[in-house]
């Protein structure tokens, strides 16, 4: 169940995160911001360590070489794009409206309506509890509740987060909006991973998959542009109605494109009919 697989993989990723974010938000007007800073350099210098000595390079067989370069040439790729350009378009309107909703959010926050760094602690701590809670149906109950239903109410959540910061957007109500922010999280990532891997054939997940991670992170790129534009010129609310706006039309995609039932690609061992 590669649903549940990538849900647990996002606990053990966001869940030190968010507890060493409301630490941080809590204690960093006590301590030099350098201390935070050289604590951040350590972690990291003791996590490239553990992946150098733990995880296993796998190498293909040099009779292999060949057909994996064919399979990730450049035109391969792009021919590809053309087959699967449908749902490309779900996750590049995904990636955009989040993408201008939350690269400033600190930011606009900060400026326009006073949030401290216990704030921003508390808003981490909450995106958490809807991380762990979305893992249920996100990670575990796929099947049963359904992909596309589940990426719709990914994007209900956004909907609602976003339109919350919008109309009122005051601290105190900026727990529950994280806490939705969450849920929106881990109702999409594992299930998005699910689809992807149910549609594309088997031979040719792995150059498929990161051809649409790097569609999603060319097209998130716009988002930094777009949120400051809207901010600089129209103020406060303008990022909050893109974003809003692009998750529904995100939510149009989805009902057109994915397929209600979990996709079987024909000849893929990993989904025998």
């Amino acid at each position: 169940d590669r649903s549940r697989i990538y849900g647990l993989i996002m606990l053990a990723n966001v869940i030190p995160g968010a507890l060493t974010g409301y630490a941080t938000g809590i204690l960093v007007g006590r301590l030099h911001p350098q201390f935070f800073l050289g604590l951040a350099a350590l972690l990291e210098s003791a996590g490239f360590i553990v992946i150098q000595s733990k995880l296993r390079n796998i190498r293909l067989p040099p009779e292999e070489l060949a057909a994996e370069a064919e399979i990730t040439s450049f035109k391969r790729l792009l021919r590809d794009f053309r087959e699967y350009h449908r749902l490309f378009s779900v996750f590049a309107a995904d990636s955009l409206s989040w993408s201008i909703a939350t690269t400033l959010l600190p930011a606009i926050l900060r400026a326009s309506k006073g949030y401290t760094p216990a704030d921003f602690g508390l808003i981490a701590v909450t995106l958490t509890v809807g991380n762990v809670l979305g893992i249920i149906p996100g990670g575990f109950l796929t099947n049963r509740i359904g992909a596309r239903n589940l990426l719709i109410i990914s994007e209900a959540l956004g909907l609602a987060t976003w339109s919350g910061w919008l109309i009122r957007p005051q601290a105190i109500y900026a727990p529950l909006y994280a806490f939705m922010w969450g849920l929106a999280i881990t109702t999409w990532v594992p299930v998005q991973f699910q689809v992807l891997t149910d549609t594309f054939p088997a031979e040719r997940r792995g150059a498929l998959l990161g051809a649409v991670a790097t569609f999603r992170g060319l097209i998130a790129i716009l988002g930094p542009l777009i949120a400051t534009l809207l901010y600089l010129k129209l103020g406060y609310s303008a990022p909050f109605i893109a974003a809003d706006l692009g998750l529904a039309l995100a939510i149009m995609l989805i009902i057109l494109v994915v397929p209600k039932r979990r996709m079987a690609t024909e000849g893929d061992a990993d989904n025998p009919q």
